[in-house]
């Protein structure tokens, strides 16, 4: 359990507040690290004191989007007074879930089975037991498995895990890491994670597949347990709760930029779609979105922004984006020719030290995807390289083809030049 203290603060603030001294302070085995918002040109970031190594921001980033958010979830279930009529209190064993926001319950009567109670945001509970769903479910009523789980939970309180008393600000500690959380979230890339990530020598591409919806407990915990086993043999970085979507966010680890990497990497996220299919049905909106390493590039001067756009630009003109990536051009990813300058959101943005391909669908063939940010990777490095002097916006169709198919290795060509070829206006 990480244990939290406050410094000095300012919060609550309003957003165009300037921010002073320490807010808030983590201590880790790594040792501590204070986190403050940062004011930068109108916009509101989270900073740290010192550059974090990769194992600490991914506790971090757990705390603030799923630890402190479920917590202020559970308090609020927490500070409410049992309904009248609900069921009887019983000497209940409970062991927690996914979350703060998600407890499984021991059966009164048989040992051998447990209950799920979730909370929903405004901390409203409910029962996987026959009793809820059938008879309490809407009446405000609780179960003896929610009102057994409240009392438990009551008398395990310690300040550090579940404070509801009231500090002098009159907020609670919780209260106020949430408002860090909303911070995170706006920007969480001042974090300085991703420099540990993204300094790559050679061209590298890092992959983020959405999951766009939580399934029923049970498979959503294989889920889970397939994406650690990943983890242990380094194909997967993290699995994180993701603001744009319901679900989470799977980061593969970074890996070179080859036909074959490519072509691995598409064979093991079509597994996930296929393993589970109805996570990806229906009208999904999440994402795959590519990662282009640019970092020497960008450490030289030989990358700029402008040379982005005229990638961009060409790629608007000159291909079938649509059927490329599985996506139109949306809020989230803009053309460039919608795009007001220093847009965050179009579909090819500069992200520190990589440049990310933001049209990708997570139900689309990954394949498709994935050949797309390779050609355009393989395009950028040629830009910044001068390996092209001009790209060839209003060139016939063919002489295109030739032209990007030229900057692959002589045994990835045929595959490449079908793809282009399939793919042009």
């Amino acid at each position: 359990m990480v244990q939290l203290s406050f410094t000095s603060t300012n919060l609550p603030l309003p957003l165009n507040a300037e921010v002073r001294g320490e807010v808030l302070s983590l201590s880790f085995r790594e040792g501590d690290v204070v986190l403050y918002p940062v004011m930068d040109r109108g916009l509101i970031y989270l900073g740290t004191d010192k550059p974090l190594q990769p194992e600490v921001v991914g506790r971090v980033l757990s705390l603030l989007r799923r630890d402190i958010p479920s917590l202020l979830v559970l308090r609020r279930f927490l500070l409410r007074k049992v309904p009248a009529n609900s069921g009887k209190v019983f000497d209940v064993q409970v062991r927690l879930g996914e979350s703060y926001a998600q407890w499984h319950v021991k059966s009164e009567r048989r040992r051998d089975l447990s209950y799920v109670v979730s909370l929903d945001e405004e901390g409203n509970p409910s029962c996987t037991c026959p009793d809820f769903r059938q008879r309490r479910a809407g009446t405000g009523k609780w179960c003896k498995h929610i009102a057994s789980l409240h009392q438990k939970l009551l008398s395990l309180r310690a300040e550090y895990l579940i404070p509801l008393r009231r500090v002098e600000e009159g907020e609670t500690i919780y209260e106020k890491l949430g408002l860090l959380a909303v911070l995170a979230e706006k920007a969480i890339d001042r974090l300085d994670y991703s420099h540990h990530r993204e300094q790559f020598d050679a061209p590298m591409l890092g992959v983020e597949f959405e999951v766009p919806e939580i399934y029923p407990q049970e498979q959503y915990s294989l889920l889970r347990k397939v994406l650690s086993l990943l983890k242990k043999k380094g194909v997967v970085l993290s699995f994180e709760r993701d603001g744009s979507v319901s679900g989470g966010e799977i980061k593969l680890t970074p890996f070179p930029a080859s036909l074959q990497k490519v072509q691995e990497t598409a064979d093991l996220l079509r597994s996930v779609q296929k393993s589970f299919p109805d996570l990806f049905g229906g009208r999904s909106f999440a994402g795959l979105h590519v990662h282009i390493n640019v970092w020497p590039l960008v450490q030289s001067g030989k990358l700029d922004w402008a040379d982005i756009v005229q990638v961009g630009l060409f790629f608007e003109k000159r291909f079938d984006l649509m059927k490329m990536f599985g996506r139109a051009f949306n809020t989230y990813a803009l053309s460039f020719r919608e795009a007001t300058p220093n847009e965050r959101y179009v579909w090819l943005s500069r992200n520190n030290y990589t440049v990310e391909v933001r049209l990708g669908n997570s139900r689309h063939e990954p394949l498709q995807v994935l050949l797309g940010a390779y050609l355009l990777c393989r395009l950028l490095w040629a830009v910044a390289g001068r390996e092209l002097f001009a790209l060839p916006v209003y060139a016939p169709s063919p002489q295109v083809e030739e032209t990007l198919v030229s900057l692959f290795p002589q045994e990835e060509q045929e595959t490449i030049r079908a793809y282009i070829r399939s793919h042009l206006v």
